[in-house]
């Protein structure tokens, strides 16, 4: 069973922040791939993406960076309030980079402001991805074949 708690993490951190008068902004999530032909098929999971960045991109510059953990989570606080109009990029090498809107990560804002970000990404492999053997490695018999052939290695085409 999968539960997403950020959110509710996120409004007990601008609770507290609140309670102690900090006006710093609870920034959390985490960031996951399936690395199936297709997600919706039972029985595959989605797994954590570790060293995933995450940067909150705002007119001004960046307002807030993170890595992920080795389970794909993240935390950290960003000095201040955060315009609605910044956005959330979050990337990682051998995977499509993804954008959120603010308000679409926003757990806790006014009408012009974010108070907290409770981000769940979820990262798809790139199809593009090069796959680099060290010298005097071969491919195994299973990916070697003629270049018209189509193979997937682990959600890659």
């Amino acid at each position: 069973m999968k539960s997403n708690r950020a959110p509710l993490v996120a409004w007990l951190l601008v609770l507290s922040s609140a309670l102690v008068g900090c006006s710093s902004v609870p920034v959390m999530g985490t960031v996951r791939s399936a690395l199936a032909c297709d997600p919706d098929e039972a029985g595959n999971e989605d797994l954590p993406v570790s060293h995933a960045l995450i940067a909150v991109d705002c007119p001004s510059g960046q307002a807030f960076a993170a890595e992920t953990d080795r389970f794909g989570r993240f935390t950290g606080n960003a000095g201040q309030p955060l315009p609605l109009d910044c956005s959330v990029r979050v990337s990682r090498t051998g995977y499509e980079p993804r954008t959120y809107a603010m308000t679409d990560v926003c757990a806790s804002r006014d009408e012009k402001t974010c108070f907290a970000l409770g981000i769940s990404a979820r990262l798809s492999p790139q199809r593009d991805a090069e796959i680099t053997l060290a010298p005097g490695l071969r491919p195994s018999r299973a990916l070697q074949g003629e270049p018209a052939e189509q193979r997937t290695i682990a959600g890659l085409r």
